[in-house]
């Protein structure tokens, strides 16, 4: 069982990451979409979604990276999700 919640667990994260990955290469050519059609309120627009992405993109990082670093035993699996909360 410790070994298919560890997989699961990784799993989870690393599409969490490529989500994240997708919807800012998204915004990204929203806005950049948005300027060369000299469409300034979508560039706006465009420009709230990245900065929400880039937050976005730390949350999911610092998961990754705290997985990486602390490894996946079951102790750890729980400790990470009953603290998840203050990590991102």
């Amino acid at each position: 069982q410790q070994k298919y919640r560890r997989s699961k667990t990784e799993d989870i994260i690393q599409k969490t990451y490529d989500h994240e990955v997708m919807i800012s290469e998204s915004c990204l050519e929203l806005t950049k979409k948005a300027l060369e059609m000299n469409d300034f309120m979508l560039f706006s627009l465009g420009q709230e979604y990245n900065k929400i992405q880039v937050k976005e993109m730390e949350e999911v990082t610092t998961l990754t990276d705290i997985m990486k670093t602390f490894g996946t035993d079951k102790h750890t699996l729980l400790l990470f999700d009953s603290h998840i909360n203050e990590y991102i």
